[in-house]
């Protein structure tokens, strides 16, 4: 199996070192841990070589900065389309119920805070049913539909 073009050599590596990359090569579909140490030896080289060369340098941020730019446009676009979905269900609400400015103004507030304690993780489904959770207590709050 061996190939002329190859070299054989040992690592001394912690236990649970490898025991983790033994995982991560299993995780990400690596055939052995010869071609896991290959293709990070690789890629580290190629890293060095972009961080030294201008060439290989400038050609890498204009590709990041193309990348962001698409990205942008792309977010930019979901961000309309979600819009344009909110502004239906909002004319749909206002149509079906009769909400005071007071009642706007406590659901946007009771809104605001559960976005902010839950980093934008409440379930809509949950909303929808007419209560939330307490992410970090786990108490149901239920709320009148």
């Amino acid at each position: 199996m061996d190939n002329e073009n190859k070299q054989r050599i040992s690592l001394y590596l912690d236990k649970d070192l490898v025991t983790a990359i033994d995982r991560f090569i299993d995780d990400h579909y690596y055939k052995s841990r010869n071609e896991f140490f290959t293709d990070i030896a690789e890629k580290h080289m190629a890293m060095d070589e972009v961080k030294t060369n201008e060439t290989l340098k400038k050609a890498f941020e204009d590709a990041c900065k193309i990348f962001a730019e698409e990205n942008s446009k792309a977010l930019g676009f979901c961000l309309y389309r979600y819009a344009v979905d909110i502004d239906i269900i909002m004319r749909m609400l206002a149509y079906a119920a009769d909400f005071s400015d007071k009642d706007i103004a406590e659901y946007r507030h009771e809104a605001m805070n559960n976005v902010r304690r839950t980093k934008g993780r409440i379930p809509a489904d949950e909303i929808a049913k007419g209560f939330y959770i307490n992410f970090k207590s786990g108490d149901n709050y239920l709320r009148d539909p």
